[in-house]
């Protein structure tokens, strides 16, 4: 059969020169695929075009992996021909109107070519096919997808397009973590010297004839145990913090009646309440603002206060100030109120409990564990927080990025960064389907099953995940053996003519490798996969070459556009998820780009297509698995996988027991700093 030229933006021996448009419009920005070789290629082209070289020939706009959100758009190009007047050309089937653009070096001329193509946005990836037949009957072909719809550029959010839920059993579970974390300290808010009462207790009208003023006295005020509680409602989070056998010395400096001494108050337990709304940090969105709803409640259980030293030793006198002072528990609850009330109610102050648990929860990283476990870089500002009687929900925006290793493959790549290949594609981009996130409860959408912890990502989210792995290696692989019936066998030009006979022509060892090439990232789309499984990878793009080391040459190039279906299930380690695909490949498109070799191309096609539909081509490999990081400590155990139409959701329950690895890795914050101004102000004032 007649030999297909191929329309690759490479090299090939043997052809001619750019003109200087086509230089210009090879070294234009690019908009779509941004190669890290592709530099480098251009450089090589231009100059071999100078030295009388070929140059790349087909579609130059749009760029492969392109986004565009209006149709139709625009297409051209040029071919390298003899006459242009003899030369025919069809896009997607449709005959083109060729143009003399002049010569473009070593005799030849090159054909332009405009068009307009509707494109499908149904379909999402939209592929421009380009066929041409010169006058001496040899063929070529081009080929490029693009993608139909929205995008977000790399680097940019996913807005709302993430959520980490916990229950009440969740919140319940992390609360001996948490109290790990929030050390309330009585000394910071109660320091010594600190005034914490004033009062005439005896006003005779023209002068007060017994006063006392009431300061915070050594040894500091203390407390055996405490114990935290959070709840979830309708418009926030209540927390109670229980404290035991609390104790506060207190310096009493008396006039007139009242003398001076000391006094000691206790209570079996002190109790704090409040309710807080949430949002995300003005300052820092990758953190949690808890802003006080209402007051703030205070009690004490079995409160009791004792007069002692200095004057107050005399049991009558001990009885008069006691008759004369009366009870102060309202009073240090009014003052305890008061030191932890929110200062500025919504502004940007908080109150001790809040910014104690602000501060405790600050270094503790959620996605960036999961992002290192993935190797790619993970941001996920907080966008905003529901609660109701069930939960708290905490929705975020994600950023996913493919952080590249320096080094070239030396070494271990840092956490959180990834060792790409040799010429993975750089994307722009990644495809924005509209996308919702399903509702909540307080159990998993399948099985009913309860669960504390559940992470919901959205497609938007997916497709940013799947971007940053492909330009981390996924997809891309050289293979020199293939798995038959169970047994690695090397690729060979023997084992390689059983599929295509026209390798037949090449001696039978000959060493060949099948390099796999993404151009662009695959997507999700709504619905399961092909035969039932949890979600549908659609692969787009994809080249796939027979390359011969030996004579340095491609024999064989393809294009394959695939469906894949994704599942997700549980491995044999604690909170570990494996991913991968089904056995084989469906709804199977592949164009001959390449076919130095001679091959026919109906049952090349064909034979091609069997074999992908068997499961030659696997992801499973490749996408592997990894475990869940632990959360505050605690490890996550997987309950339960759903996919909503255009999400996937992950539930677990919290294991009880804390590895402890987390905890010691993060300071115990105390309550530093709190109300530190109000109690300069109030001492300077007394």
């Amino acid at each position: 059969m007649d030999g297909i030229v191929s329309g690759r933006r490479e090299p090939s021996c043997g052809r001619s020169g750019f003109s200087a448009a086509a230089r210009a419009a090879a070294l234009r920005p690019v908009a779509g695929v941004r190669s890290r070789t592709s530099r480098v290629l251009l450089a090589l082209v231009v100059s071999a075009g100078a030295a009388g070289a070929a140059h790349a020939i087909g579609i130059e706009e749009p760029l492969p992996g392109s986004f565009h959100e209006t149709s139709p758009i625009d297409v051209s190009g040029s071919i390298e021909t003899s006459d242009p007047a003899s030369t025919t050309a069809s896009l997607n089937g449709q005959a083109l109107l060729l143009s003399d653009g002049g010569p473009s070096g070593g005799g030849a001329s090159l054909a332009l070519f405009e068009d307009l193509v509707a494109l499908d946005f149904d379909a999402v990836f939209n592929s421009l096919l380009l066929s041409w037949e010169l006058p001496d009957a040899t063929t070529g072909r081009d080929r490029v997808t693009v993608v139909a719809g929205d995008s977000t550029a790399d680097g940019d959010a996913s807005l709302e397009s993430s959520a980490l839920r916990f229950t009440d059993s969740g919140l319940a579970a992390f609360v001996p973590a948490l109290e790990g974390l929030v050390q309330f300290d009585l000394t910071q808010l109660l320091p010594f010297g600190s005034r914490i009462y004033k009062n005439c207790l005896i006003d005779l009208g023209f002068e007060c004839a017994a006063r006392a003023r009431v300061y915070i006295d050594n040894p500091p005020p203390s407390f055996d145990t405490q114990r935290v509680e959070l709840d979830s409602f309708t418009d926030g989070v209540q927390l109670d913090l229980h404290l035991t056998a609390v104790s506060v010395y207190l310096a009493i400096n008396g006039d007139g009646l009242v003398p001076d001494c000391r006094l000691r108050l206790t209570a079996d337990e002190a109790s704090i309440s409040a309710r807080h709304a949430l949002q995300p940090d003005p300052q820092e969105a990758t953190h949690l603002d808890l802003v006080q709803v209402g007051g703030v409640g205070v009690g004490f259980t079995r409160f009791r206060q004792d007069f002692f030293d200095g004057a107050c030793d005399n049991d009558l006198i001990r009885d008069v100030l006691d008759a004369i002072v009366g009870n102060l528990e309202n009073s240090i609850r009014d003052e305890l109120r008061s030191l932890l009330q929110d200062p500025d109610g919504s502004g940007p102050g908080d109150g001790p409990l809040a910014d104690a648990i602000e501060e405790a929860l600050a270094d503790v990283e959620i996605t960036k564990p999961i992002g290192e476990a993935l190797e790619v870089g993970l941001q996920s500002p907080l966008a905003f927080a529901t609660t109701d009687d069930g939960g708290l929900t905490l929705v975020t925006d994600t950023i996913v990025q493919a952080r590249i290793a320096g080094g070239g493959g030396a070494g271990d790549p840092e956490p959180g960064t990834c060792d790409a290949p040799f010429g993975a594609p750089d994307l722009e981009a990644s495809y924005e389907p509209l996308a919702e996130l399903p509702p909540l409860g307080e159990t998993t959408p399948v099985g009913g099953f309860p669960f504390d912890v559940a992470l919901v990502v959205d497609d938007a989210a997916l497709g940013q995940g799947l971007k940053a792995l492909t330009e981390c290696g996924l997809l891309h692989s050289d293979l020199e053996e293939l798995e038959l019936g169970g047994n690695p066998f090397p690729v060979t030009a023997l084992l390689l003519s059983g599929i295509e006979p026209a390798f037949a022509s090449l001696p039978s060892t000959r060493p060949l490798t099948i390099r796999v090439r993404p151009t662009l990232a695959p997507i999700l789309t709504a619905g399961p996969g092909p035969d039932g499984e949890l979600a549908a990878l659609r692969i787009a793009g994809l080249r796939i070459e027979v390359y011969d080391p030996t004579e340095d040459r491609v024999w064989l190039g393809l294009a394959v556009d695939a469906t894949a279906g994704l599942e997700v299930g549980f491995g044999p380690g604690p909170g570990e998820l494996e991913i991968g695909t089904g056995e084989g490949l469906a709804e199977i498109s592949i164009v001959v780009l390449d076919n130095a070799i001679g091959a026919e191309e109906g049952p090349l096609r064909a034979s091609l297509i069997a074999l992908l539909e068997g499961g030659a081509l696997s992801l499973s490999d490749e996408l592997g698995s990894f475990a869940v990081p632990g959360f505050l400590g605690l490890e996550l155990n997987p309950v339960e996988v759903a996919r909503d139409p255009t999400a996937v959701s992950f539930f677990f329950e919290v294991v009880p027991e804390p590895s402890g690895s987390l905890l010691a890795a993060v300071a115990t914050v105390a309550l530093a700093g709190v109300a530190r101004a109000r109690r300069s102000a109030r001492r300077s004032s007394g």
